[in-house]
């Protein structure tokens, strides 16, 4: 099994590290849409992040339409604190962006994220996980992302979780297909429709998420997040 560069691999010899994922429940579907469309900064204050614990990290999906041109991410915060990106991509046309970020939040039941763009954004999305790790840390085993009709994929170990996110513009209904997985997420945010889905991995996998319909304006990131 591969691993993409600067990955986290498996342990020599050690038992099963495991990671625990939980969607945190925010309001409704557990999607939070900006109220500031036109913007290049989108704030999201008191967001529910779960319960406080020293082994607790925050896994953050976020995007939107782009207004048909390409923007580029400048940083997503948490509390004021920024969160390493570890995946951003996007499309132009009925553009749209994805952003995937990870931090370690160990205190609290509610936090702060700013969200800045180096360009307006029409709308804005923020979905929240909460992954509790075994060993206190979290790593990225592997990550890949697609835009227009590519699928992408990700392999994964036992005790390890993926998540996945598909943003499309102007699509109704069901956009992802993932066998295995948990849905977490299908709602529309102005003219976007953003899919998101999850696992706990208990037998050595790989899943591969692709948009259906395909189209040309969708941008997917997946990820397998794995204890370090």
């Amino acid at each position: 099994m591969g691993y993409y560069p600067g990955s986290v691999p498996p342990a020599a010899g050690a038992g099963i590290a495991e990671l625990t994922i939980t969607r945190v429940p925010t309001t409704g579907n557990g999607s939070y849409a900006s109220q500031a469309p036109n913007a290049i900064e989108f704030t999201f204050n008191n967001i529910n992040i779960g319960t406080a614990s020293n082994d607790r990290w925050l896994a953050v999906y976020c995007g939107g339409d782009n207004g048909g041109n390409v923007r580029s991410i400048v940083s997503v915060t948490c509390n004021g604190n920024a969160m390493s990106i570890e995946a951003a991509n996007g499309t132009g046309g009925d553009g749209v962006e994805n952003v995937f970020a990870l931090i370690k939040e160990t205190s609290g039941t509610t936090a702060n994220f700013v969200i800045t763009w180096n360009n307006t954004m029409n709308d804005q999305f923020i979905a929240v996980f909460a992954i509790e790790s075994s060993t206190g840390g979290v790593g990225v085993a592997d990550i890949h992302e697609s835009t227009g009709t590519s699928a992408t994929d990700v392999n994964a170990l036992p005790g390890d979780v993926i998540l996945g996110c598909c943003v499309e513009n102007g699509a109704a209904g069901a956009l992802m297909s993932w066998t295995g997985s948990t849905n977490a997420l299908n709602t529309t945010i102005a003219n976007d429709n953003v899919e998101i889905a999850y696992e706990a991995v208990t037998d050595a996998v790989t899943r591969t998420q692709a948009a259906v319909p395909p189209s040309f304006d969708q941008a997917s990131i997946m990820v397998a997040l794995r204890a370090t």
